[in-house]
């Protein structure tokens, strides 16, 4: 096995090394959930298991793609050649506790199964099982539960293997990101925003309201508190330059 992986449980290695998994990382605030799944990807990639990893979560890292609708993520999945994993915070958000029946659950399930038929790896965040369905948790569809129960400490269910184990000393990552920088995973693409235009009406309703979130709002449709901050950077580089 190769060396990088040794950093972490045996079987958890093995499970990264399998054509497809799912995986759903829990915990409470600051218990670096995100590090965690951040310190996987990152073995993933320097392990050579998956060359192409993509995220809704904010980073500065060179080999990290930002996806944040389905649309992108059928096509970076048919497209981009070689083994991928893609890593979705704020998993509660698309997947809520009302039952595999309603429409944001079965897009989540639409997910997955377009993951699997690629053979990418999955990667799922949420604060507690309380935020998705109890189907997911309980579907054959899901690898492990990691439950970060501190910073530097999780409880591993491996349903793969069929034991439970702990993942003791969880180093940091060395990806930069920021986990307030998350993107809502939408199941359509949004409309174009990029343009100089948007760029200038960010910036007069951030003036305005003096806050990201309700700014975002006089946008037909409304969008995310982070693009807003995106457009207004766009903004600054334009009249700055």
């Amino acid at each position: 096995m190769n060396a990088i992986l040794q950093a972490i449980p045996e079987d958890l290695a093995d499970l990264l090394t399998q054509d497809g998994f799912i995986l759903f990382i829990s915990g409470g605030k600051e218990h670096g959930k995100t590090n965690t799944a951040m310190l996987l990807a990152e073995i993933c990639f320097f392990a050579k298991l998956r060359p192409h990893i993509a995220t809704n979560i904010g980073t500065e890292c060179y080999y990290v793609k930002q996806i944040t609708n389905y649309p992108d993520l059928k096509d970076w999945l048919e497209k981009e050649r070689g083994k991928k994993l893609f890593i979705m915070d704020e998993l509660g958000k698309i997947m809520q506790r009302m039952g595999f029946a309603t429409k944001t659950n079965r897009g989540l399930l639409d997910i997955l199964q377009l993951i699997r038929h690629y053979d990418a790896g999955f990667i799922g965040i949420a604060p507690s099982v309380k935020f998705v369905d109890s189907n997911f948790l309980n579907t054959d569809l899901l690898d492990a539960h990691i439950k970060k129960i501190g910073k530097t400490v999780a409880k591993i269910r491996d349903n793969l293997h069929g034991n439970n184990y702990f993942f003791n000393e969880i180093p940091k990552t060395s990806i930069k990101h920021n986990g307030k920088d998350i993107a809502i995973f939408n199941m359509t693409k949004p409309q174009d925003i990029n343009s100089l235009k948007d760029c200038c009406k960010a910036a007069k309703y951030y003036y305005q309201t003096g806050n990201y979130h309700s700014a975002g709002k006089f946008f037909n449709p409304p969008i995310e508190a982070t693009q807003v901050k995106r457009l207004i950077k766009q903004h600054l580089e334009h009249t700055l330059t």
